[in-house]
């Protein structure tokens, strides 16, 4: 299990603006505006600011849900040590488009923010979950095609 997440796990590149930059299927990385990299300042300005991501959600409408990890040491979590540690706020959450640009990663904040709701109903209630006036709520899954987490995700009540 954990060779699968190596597999997974990819390197971005973090932006000034908070966005991260992911690699072209060549490895390479194209830049939407170069400037804009953040870069380290006391060893090398040359080189950009890493960040490890993996890919949780795809979605029928070409979007995707990112994970920006810690540290490389998260490669070495198991899908389920990840997940928890995921539900307990230890990560931060983004997402790319296929119709935009899907190398970039854009909107990055905390899980637990209030504009992650959905994503965070999805992977804490069943699909039958309905709120306090009786309405169904609970209908992300409907627009998700591929989902890391599947497996532990409530199906039902």
């Amino acid at each position: 299990m954990i060779e699968k997440m190596i597999e997974k796990i990819i390197v971005g590149q973090l932006c000034k603006d908070g966005d991260v930059i992911l690699p072209q299927p060549d490895n390479t990385y194209e830049y939407y505006d170069k400037t804009n990299l953040l870069a380290y300042h006391k060893h090398d300005s040359e080189s950009p600011f890493t960040v490890p991501v993996l890919k949780i959600q795809e979605g029928g409408s070409g979007g995707n849900v990112w994970l920006i990890l810690n540290s490389e040491d998260d490669k070495k979590k198991s899908i389920q040590e990840l997940f928890s540690n995921l539900l307990e706020g230890k990560f931060l959450v983004g997402f790319s488009n296929y119709f935009v640009n899907p190398y970039i990663i854009t909107n990055i904040s905390r899980f637990n923010n209030e504009e992650n709701n959905e994503i965070k109903l999805h992977y804490t209630e069943p699909r039958t979950y309905t709120d306090k006036d009786g309405d169904k709520v609970n209908n992300s899954w409907r627009t998700i095609t591929w989902d890391l987490f599947d497996e532990f995700v409530p199906k039902t009540l």
